[in-house]
């Protein structure tokens, strides 16, 4: 299975030669990606949240001390839950047979997609490392992720 990352604005321009399925990842205050129709897509799990890396106490208490509150006192942040890696894994483990390549897209393409994409190769035992060449791999996703493939 081939799992590739990228941006929105990439992932909106797609254009697959071969079946494929979407994992895309919206911020939560942010309109969902304007995915192109397509013959091949086989099928999309559409997640959204924020991009964080602390568990809910730290963040809790990040969010008491820091500029955040201040900047930004109405937005609901949602942090990357371990429903979120469940709902990632189910989706991974029912595509159809088809299906050869996962496209997995975020805001920038740099952490939360890089960090699904490098959870799954692991768990396929395939190589990450191009999920790490110019991203940094949200390393709360893909923990999540890993944990998740290990109770399903």
């Amino acid at each position: 299975m081939i799992l590739e990352h990228l941006s929105r604005e990439g992932a909106e321009a797609y254009r697959g030669d071969r079946p494929y399925a979407v994992i895309s990842i919206t911020d939560p205050d942010s309109a969902l990606a304007a995915l192109p129709p397509s013959r091949l897509c086989r099928a999309i799990l559409r997640l959204q949240f924020h991009d964080f890396t602390q568990e809910p106490e730290e963040f809790a208490a990040l969010l008491k001390e820091s500029a955040l509150e201040d900047l930004e006192p109405q937005k609901k942040w949602v942090l990357p839950t371990a429903e979120h890696a469940w709902q990632i894994v189910s989706f991974y483990r029912s595509l159809p047979a088809d299906v050869e390549k996962v496209l997995i897209h975020c805001e920038a393409g740099v952490s939360r997609s890089a960090a699904v994409g490098a959870a799954l190769a692991h768990c396929l035992r395939q190589t990450d490392v191009h999920f790490y060449h110019q991203s940094h791999p949200n390393h709360r996703v893909r923990r999540l992720v890993i944990e998740a493939w290990g109770r399903l």
